[in-house]
């Protein structure tokens, strides 16, 4: 079962785009068929969640400091993690 579980985790990354990526402004989530994720974070290098919204299909970036984050999102039992760069 728990094997099953890393494969739905990873079809579920599979179906998962993000951009434009490097974002300035607002980073666009697309889940290909999938409805929007219940939980969305931005997290910074440091491990630190600087940015979080709930059902959405997009995440203003606007105020985050230009470098490489990670966009988590929850849906269901599922997590996805994708990385993007902020620009200025």
């Amino acid at each position: 079962a728990l094997l099953a579980g890393v494969n739905e985790t990873n079809n579920f990354t599979k179906a998962v785009s993000i951009f434009p990526n490097p974002v300035q402004n607002e980073l666009n989530i697309s889940l290909n068929g999938t409805e929007t994720p219940l939980d969305i974070q931005v997290i910074d290098v440091q491990g630190r969640s600087v940015l979080s919204t709930e059902s959405a299909n997009s995440i203003n970036v606007q105020s985050l400091e230009q470098g490489l984050y990670v966009l988590k999102l929850n849906y269901k039992d599922k997590v996805s993690y994708q990385r993007f760069v902020k620009t200025n």
